[in-house]
């Protein structure tokens, strides 16, 4: 890895059914902008690239947002999600895994993220609040590129550490890596 040029890509998994709050949740309204745009937004400030968004068939957002991966097994689960997104980038040191129920991340994670993934590129690289572990994680791309489609009991987590994972915690003071939006109460809280 040339520690002058890291390259990091971004997985935006959107394909869920937002079935609680009654939408998709890459449409959702936060400020003047929508959850997937404000992502992609950061990431783009972060220099994150490429960037893809996995969704499902019936909810794709424009091509001038970012690269889409349509997800037409989405019912299977996140890893489904995770690993098409992970295989439509083809070249990367690193990848971030986002959910895009996570809009209130703030720009300072990701570069706190990348600058410990290059002091720790064998590691996944995760940022804490008070010890909380949030979102979005950091796989380096030798060990994303294996994560399995097929979803299962304890997901990515529980894959990780079945296959030998380091992992490098990085304290942060940005609550948004927690704040995980499901419902209208939810969106209500980080609208006012």
């Amino acid at each position: 890895m040339n520690k002058q040029h890291l390259t990091i890509g971004a997985v935006i998994l959107a394909a869920g059914l937002g079935q609680r709050i009654g939408t998709p949740k890459w449409k959702l309204p936060i400020g003047d902008t929508s959850f997937l745009k404000r992502l992609v937004q950061i990431l783009k400030q972060t220099n994150v690239d490429p960037i893809y968004a996995v969704v499902r068939p019936s909810s794709i957002p424009p091509t001038s947002v970012c690269h889409t991966v349509i997800n037409h097994h989405y019912e299977e689960g996140p890893l489904s999600s995770m690993a098409l997104g992970i295989r439509a980038i083809s070249k990367a040191d690193g990848i971030l895994l986002i959910p895009v129920d996570h809009p209130c991340i703030q720009p300072r994670t990701i570069n706190a993220l990348k600058t410990a993934f290059l002091k720790h590129p064998n590691c996944v690289i995760r940022p804490c609040y008070k010890q909380k572990i949030g979102h979005p994680i950091l796989l380096p791309y030798v060990l994303a590129q294996h994560v399995p489609e097929q979803d299962r009991e304890g997901g990515l987590n529980r894959w990780l550490k079945e296959n030998g994972a380091l992992f490098h915690d990085v304290e942060t003071h940005d609550l948004g890596i927690l704040k995980n939006i499901n419902t209208t109460l939810d969106l209500k809280q980080i609208e006012g």
